[in-house]
């Protein structure tokens, strides 16, 4: 049965060629008009305008035309789909959609596209694809899109992200205007969520409560500097032999809360504070400075231990140094079982 051949043009529009019969022969290339669309399990879809009877009759078209395959994300950022074996596809054949990634959140990102639609004409419209973030092993951002049966593609994002100054990640990418155009816009995707630290040399942004969608980034040691928390990492990006040197640093003030445990608090803009809660051993070096050393909610050591002065607590400090001076030892484990 002779295949046929599909690709998307520069346009966004979906052309079909028959591909090569019994007599070596290709069919002619047709542009079908239609439109793009997202369907269950995040496979493409292409509803087709009414064909010319002659090309119904030719290629025998549906009414719309569904691909299933394996999303990817290519070098200019535009997304790609392999196909999977279909009766009327060829597997390793290919889609490649151009446009501009303009939305994501925890769950979704969305993906506009400007279609042809006549000789002076164009659309624009989004296509949204289901997942969840994460991070690679090279501590690269990656979108897992959701498939059927549990599967996921995976979508990476080659290139180095940032920390602005409300501690968002920021991914930045330089796009060609056009296919021979030599000036590259510039596009910016900001990832709202916010900081934890549950285990030893892995830092955690969270972008939904349920961790869902999380980045777990590799790091090595935190060291704490007063107000600061600056941990050593690199991301690993395929152009570089080696992976990028970056440095994460965490600003906020530390607080003692009752019942609760060590807490360093944040501020994500917009109004918004997150708290980083950890458990700690505590032990009152001198009558005004406390040693504490890290532990996650477990109680597992984070190789983390710093001092701090009782100014420094904002407020809390002088009572918990009473709470010190109290116990014989100078010492005391604070934590979810603890009140004071």
């Amino acid at each position: 049965m002779t295949k046929l051949i599909y690709e998307i043009d520069p346009h966004n529009r979906l052309i079909i060629q028959k591909g090569e019969g019994q007599a070596g022969i290709f069919g002619f290339r047709h542009v079908i008009e239609g439109r793009l669309k997202i369907g269950k399990d995040n496979a493409l879809i292409y509803h087709i305008k009414a064909p010319s009877k002659a090309m119904a009759r030719e290629l025998n078209l549906p009414y719309q035309l569904k691909f299933k395959g394996s999303w990817s994300l290519t070098e200019e950022h535009d997304l790609r789909l392999t196909f999977d074996k279909w009766k009327r596809q060829r597997i390793g054949d290919e889609l490649t959609l151009k446009g501009e990634i303009v939305k994501i959140d925890a769950h979704s990102l969305v993906f506009a596209v400007t279609q042809k639609t006549g000789e002076d004409t164009a659309s624009i419209y989004s296509l949204g694809l289901e997942g969840s973030w994460r991070a690679d092993d090279k501590n690269r951002l990656t979108f897992r899109v959701k498939r059927e049966k549990n599967n996921y593609n995976l979508l990476v994002f080659d290139g180095m992200w940032e920390i602005n100054r409300n501690h968002q990640i920021i991914y930045s990418y330089e796009k060609r205007i056009t296919k021979r155009a030599k000036r590259r816009k510039r596009h910016s995707l900001l990832f709202k969520g916010f900081w934890n630290l549950t285990k030893r040399e892995a830092l955690t942004y969270q972008l939904d409560i349920k961790d869902r969608s999380t980045f777990d980034f590799r790091v090595g040691h935190g060291i704490i500097e007063g107000y600061a928390i600056k941990f050593e990492t690199g991301i690993g990006i395929s152009r570089r032999q080696r992976p990028v040197r970056k440095d994460i640093i965490l600003y906020g003030r530390w607080r003692i809360k009752s019942g609760a445990g060590l807490i360093f608090e944040m501020r994500y803009g917009d109004g918004h504070v997150n708290e980083m809660l950890f458990e700690a051993e505590a032990k009152l070096i001198n009558d005004y400075e406390i040693k504490f050393a890290l532990k996650n909610s477990s109680g597992e050591d984070l190789g983390m231990a710093f001092t701090l002065s009782k100014t420094m607590l904002k407020g809390s400090g002088e009572s918990f140094i009473r709470v010190l001076l109290s116990k014989e030892k100078r010492a005391i484990y604070i934590g979810s079982g603890f009140t004071w």
